[in-house]
């Protein structure tokens, strides 16, 4: 708890993968996926109780040798590659107030963030929870790719600007910040993702992440290049 109030933590964790096949049960390092944001959630201050929402019995029962639970198996039509974060948020909330369990906050932690740490997710709620006018907070890094030096391929395939401010900032240390969410946390009071379905349309705080702590497993690519860091990186 924190400041009297409750934290529910949603790690979700759907048995197929399009791009890294079974990539949430997959070792990484000598642990499965899932395990690393299980095991970083269990140190928190601040949460209450973790749940792994998924489809898998295989994955629940790594959950739970790991420390979560997992009170129910999501339905196949919120665990298909086309299925939202909306989708599978909403259904672990609902689920708990059909079985009349609400916390005051819940924090959405992703397993292909593993080198998100604990004092990540500690940091963001005591920032949100320092304050009374926003409602959420989100992860971010600072774009890798600039929009402003970003090209569109026009007809007949020339190069144009994407953006008109494009030619006013001859180097990078002129360019305004720009900063992309990277999916490692995010935050929301309940009462308002339950009555909002977004964690954007009030107030939304930025937490911002370095680019290691940020690093996303959504490819192959991405998982070898994070295997190479877990190598040489004291994460």
């Amino acid at each position: 708890m924190i400041n009297g109030k409750s934290v529910l933590a949603i790690i979700p964790a759907r048995g197929g993968s399009k791009e890294i096949v079974g990539k949430n049960k997959k070792l990484f390092g000598k642990k499965p996926l899932i395990a690393w944001t299980i095991e970083e959630a269990k140190k928190s201050d601040y949460i209450d109780n973790i749940i792994v929402s998924t489809d898998s019995n295989e994955i629940a029962d790594i959950a739970i040798k790991y420390g979560a639970k997992a009170p129910f198996l999501r339905p196949r039509k919120y665990a298909k590659n086309k299925s939202t974060a909306k989708e599978v948020i909403l259904h672990a909330l609902n689920w708990f107030e059909k079985n009349s369990n609400t916390f005051d906050y819940f924090v959405y932690l992703q397993p292909t963030s593993p080198f998100r740490k604990t004092i990540h997710i500690d940091e963001s709620i005591k920032q949100l929870c320092s304050q009374t006018i926003a409602s959420s907070i989100v992860s971010v890094r600072k774009v890798k790719d600039h929009p402003y030096w970003m090209k569109i391929i026009a007809k007949k395939g020339y190069l144009k600007n994407y953006t008109d401010d494009s030619d006013s900032y001859s180097n990078r240390q002129q360019l305004p910040k720009f900063y992309t969410v990277n999916g490692a946390i995010y935050i929301s009071t309940w009462k308002v993702f339950i009555k909002d379905e977004s964690f954007y349309k009030k107030k939304c705080l930025a937490y911002l992440m370095e680019e290691t702590s940020s690093h996303d497993l959504d490819t192959m690519t991405d998982w070898h290049y994070a295997e190479y860091i877990l190598s040489r990186v004291k994460v």
